[in-house]
């Protein structure tokens, strides 16, 4: 395979696969129940609906794949895309950044954005504590090697209070 093949996008999504399969596999026992009990009971407009329900989530898990949500970081050969609740969306050319940061004390992390220029902007914040430890993994292992990707230690308590991170 040759290099100039074209990078493939990598992706961090909301829910991880395997929550998102048992939450197909939920949902289509609940229908499939509710589906068994309409036919018992011999209702046949309900048993209709629930089979178009089921047929409907079926076409599109196998259409669009697990069900995961939105990406909430996605990195492709030239550009890195951070979506996040309280900070919206920003979207970044690789080349004009230098290095990611991750700062804050530990129940309000960070990841921090250092472009070339030397402008400083937050980018992805903790909300749980389990995904956002994810998005440090992902961005560890997904980033091109010459973009370092700094962890600083938590701040004290008084450097806490006085905001200094």
């Amino acid at each position: 395979m040759s290099q100039s093949s074209k990078m493939e996008i990598k992706k961090l999504t909301k829910y991880e696969r395997k929550f998102a399969e048992i939450v197909f596999v939920i949902e289509m026992a609940l229908f499939v129940g509710a589906l068994v009990l309409s036919i018992i009971r011999s209702d046949l407009f309900w048993s209709m609906v629930v089979t178009v329900i089921i047929i409907g989530f079926s076409l599109v898990r196998v259409l669009k794949g697990p069900l995961t949500g939105p990406g909430l970081i996605e990195i492709n050969e030239s550009t890195i895309k951070f979506n996040d609740l309280a900070l919206g969306r920003a979207l970044f050319n690789l080349n004009d950044i230098s290095e990611l940061w991750v700062v804050g004390p530990k129940k309000s992390r960070r990841i921090r954005d250092c472009t070339k220029e030397g402008v400083l902007q937050d980018v992805y914040t903790n909300r749980w504590g389990r995904r956002f430890q994810r998005a440090v993994e992902f961005l560890r292992c997904s980033i091109p090697k010459d973009i370092p990707l700094v962890e600083e230690e938590p701040p004290s308590w008084a450097a806490a209070i006085r905001g200094d991170f």
